[in-house]
């Protein structure tokens, strides 16, 4: 018979902490298809981000998927070749098993023994110092509680990193996207001016396409006219002539009326849109 605990369970890896509900809650939707554009919205957002965690400007960003296991691996093979010595600060069971990872590597673990229920002090890691005769010393802590006291980042040619730097990099990430979302506001803003005025045009395209059709009828007419004139043997210059002025005079013939109506009716609003769209001077 299985047995279940009564209550609510927490994930205690690390911590103790536990899952917010919000994650939980967030988790309640079916697995994305990594062949689906949402996937491929997702990762781009992934790939992007993560480019200012890095200070890159440029250049591509690669996801290596594993467990921590698989960092610890590519912490080792990245920055050390076999045979490298490295020191292990003993912090609890996981520095134990990295360092075992690091002898299957080819590498020498070189490991710091400590209680596992206190911090390494600095007089711990300057005894190691003395040992390698004070070569630079890169020490990274991401526990909570802390597994090395803070004051050991004072000693010389000690390097050290804490969850409180990391907290930086995210802050100073946050900043930048903050200051990347008013720039793109601003362009938002600009295209949607834009977009209005584009859209506001369109009430005009129907007019346009009518005074192009009328004129084209016109022109289509007179051009008609003018070559029949042509045909029956008539002086061309004479032709060019009556063709230019009734162009002119059927062009201007429904403006004219228009505007001496509105003379009539004192619209002046009419005139005075008249003159800004022929661009004519007072």
């Amino acid at each position: 018979m299985t047995r279940h605990r009564s209550g609510r369970q927490f994930l205690h890896t690390p911590g103790p902490t536990h899952i917010p509900d919000r994650v939980q809650n967030a988790m309640h939707v079916k697995a994305v298809d990594f062949a689906s554009p949402e996937f491929m919205d997702v990762a781009v957002e992934c790939f992007e981000g993560l480019k200012p965690l890095f200070g890159l400007s440029e250049g591509e960003v690669f996801i290596y998927t594993a467990s921590g296991h698989g960092a610890w691996e590519a912490a080792f093979v990245n920055l050390f070749e076999p045979g490298d010595t490295v020191l292990m600060p003993e912090t609890g069971r996981f520095s134990r098993v990295w360092g075992e990872m690091g002898e299957a590597l080819g590498l020498e673990i070189v490991t710091v023994e400590n209680d596992w229920r206190t911090a390494i002090d600095p007089a711990t890691v300057e005894a190691a110092l003395r040992q390698r005769r004070h070569r630079p010393m890169f020490l990274i802590d991401l526990a909570v509680p802390r597994d090395i006291e803070p004051q050991v980042d004072e000693l010389e040619d000690v390097f050290l990193y804490t969850v409180d730097d990391l907290h930086k990099v995210v802050a100073e990430n946050q900043v930048s996207r903050q200051e990347a979302a008013v720039e793109a506001e601003k362009i938002i803003d600009f295209q949607v001016v834009r977009f209005m005025h584009w859209m506001r045009s369109l009430d005009s395209v129907p007019t346009i396409r009518s005074l192009r059709d009328q004129v084209e009828m016109l022109r289509e007419a007179e051009l008609a006219d003018a070559k029949r004139r042509l045909a029956n043997g008539e002086d061309p210059e004479q032709v060019l002539e009556h063709f230019s002025r009734n162009l002119s005079r059927k062009f201007s013939h429904a403006p004219s009326q228009a505007l001496r109506q509105a003379s009539q009716d004192g619209n002046a609003s009419l005139i005075s849109s008249t003159r800004r769209l022929f661009k004519l001077k007072p």
